[in-house]
């Protein structure tokens, strides 16, 4: 009995349906606010406390919408012009609604692009008219656009990068142009359900900054965030296929069967079951698949000269399927193709091609043909086209299958060559890559993977040499004349016997 472990394939996972993640820390910040008509005024240093939500939600696998917040808040400490010390309280804050178009090549790799309209404000200070340090938030709104890249495996670690571009285009005076590019790496994959949880850090550099000479006026501010928290993402339900991680489900059974005809075993059939991969069956025709996944599947078996058969089986978790898979060999008629070709190897079109007994068909602008309904076994077939000779040759049609047989036409008046054709095989029956010598040509002919060979030659008596790597050398002598057909099947014995 053959028998084989075999794991589904080809099962399509789903991409994440939704995430969040919630975080909090502080932040390095430098900024820079000059007004030429009073002072420049600069603050930087580490402060906290950033706040930020970032979280998605698709509708469809390739569609959904996504909401960016985030509050900071800090103090300044300095000196006013009368050389007061001051402490002064700074807030900001941005707000992002989304539109979001998502590809995933992946179950876990999102290609995002973020479309949206937001705004917020960007802390700064200023001074008032009595010489007081006063906040001054810069604010801002305007079209949003971002690039993410989502790597979320079911694993214990994942992440994504990004980066936004945000040009104001109503707020404040200054209107800056803000940028931004992060990236968050998130570790656990806790599993409850379909949700997973995990720590996240992230990571974002904002860039803002503007220039208004017409009003005397410049802003610049640059804010490095590192950020620690928690991540929620909502996982599609993996297919039971799937489950266990490793490929293997718990929910397995068995396929055991066997291939006859007649009522005997065939050896050396190809069984598949659904997509799995194909095992070959043993010497009285049995087989035997462990592991497949629970569900409804085609058995499938093909053996060389018999004909396709199917069955469908439904396998059970902890059971057997049993199947017993009866062919049989084809006997009906099968086709025959080819091309039919003119001087200078130009095809002909139009050409008629008829099988013995048969209603001819006309050849296609690319010389081609097929005689359907021929066979099996010898058929005479007959070509004839406007300005070339009649031709004639025979086909072997196997039943049910396909031969190929081609035409090389001669104008009329022309002689007319005669054709050799045959093949060339082994004593199990297999084709053979040989070479066929006509002595008297000095023709050298190779011999295709199949064993066959075709050769034109005038009428007259020729000596043909075959030879093969391995093989007893073989010498036939051939008489023909002019437009004859002539068939001749040569079986090679290795070298030794």
């Amino acid at each position: 009995m053959l028998h084989t472990a075999a794991w589904a394939a080809g099962v399509e996972r789903k991409p994440p349906t939704a995430r969040a993640s919630l975080t909090a820390g502080v932040a390095v910040r430098s900024g820079t606010y000059d007004d030429t008509n009073s002072v420049r005024l600069t603050y930087n240093g580490l402060a906290p406390t950033v706040v930020s939500f970032d979280g998605a939600l698709f509708f469809l696998p390739w569609l959904g919408a996504a909401l960016d917040l985030s509050l900071e808040s800090f103090a300044v400490l300095g000196q006013d012009l009368t050389g007061t010390k001051v402490r002064q309280q700074l807030f900001g804050f941005r707000i992002l609604p989304e539109a979001v178009g998502r590809w995933s090549p992946l179950y876990w790799l999102g290609l995002e692009l973020h479309v949206g309209y937001g705004g917020g404000q960007l802390p700064n200070i200023a001074l008032v008219s009595d010489g007081q340090l006063s906040s001054s938030p810069v604010k801002f709104h305007g079209p949003s656009a971002a690039l993410y890249v989502a790597i979320e495996p079911d694993l214990p670690v994942g992440g994504h990068l990004f980066a936004r571009i945000l040009p104001t285009v109503g707020g404040s005076d200054l209107r800056p142009l803000i940028a931004s590019f992060g990236l968050q790496l998130h570790g656990g994959n806790l599993a409850v359900g379909n949700l997973r949880g995990a720590i996240a850090l992230d990571t974002e550099l904002l860039l803002a900054g503007a220039d208004r000479e017409d009003l005397g006026l410049s802003f610049a501010h640059t804010e490095l965030r590192f950020s620690l928290g928690l991540r929620l993402r909502h996982q599609p339900e993996v297919p039971p296929e799937l489950r266990n991680g490793s490929g293997q489900s718990s929910g397995t059974g068995t396929v055991r069967g066997r291939v006859v005809s007649g009522g005997a075993g065939l050896s050396g059939a190809s069984v598949t079951v659904g997509t799995l991969a194909a095992v070959v069956t043993g010497p009285e025709g049995t087989f035997e698949l462990e592991d497949v996944q629970s569900g409804s599947y085609p058995v499938r078996a093909v053996a060389e000269g018999y004909k396709p058969v199917e069955q469908q089986v439904t396998v059970t978790a902890g059971g057997t399927a049993e199947v017993t898979l009866s062919t049989v060999r084809p006997t009906g008629p099968g086709r025959i193709r080819g091309v039919v070709k003119g001087e200078k190897d130009l095809v002909v079109e139009g050409a008629e091609v008829a099988a013995e007994g048969g209603k001819p068909v006309k050849t296609g602008s690319d010389g081609s043909f097929t005689l359907e309904g021929a066979g099996p076994g010898p058929v005479k077939v007959k070509v004839s086209a406007k300005g070339y000779q009649n031709a004639e040759d025979a086909a072997q049609v196997p039943p049910e299958g396909v031969a190929t047989l081609d035409f090389s036409l001669v104008k009329q008046g022309e002689r007319v060559l005669a054709t050799v054709r045959g093949s060339v095989k082994s004593a199990s029956g297999k084709g053979v890559r040989a070479t066929v010598k006509v002595s008297e040509l000095n023709l050298t002919v190779p011999v295709k993977g199949d064993g066959r060979f075709v050769v034109q030659v005038p009428g007259g008596k020729y000596t043909l040499t075959i030879e093969a790597a391995g093989y007893v050398t073989q010498v036939k002598t051939l008489e023909v004349a002019d437009g004859d057909q002539a068939i001749f099947h040569c079986d090679l014995q290795p070298v030794g016997r």
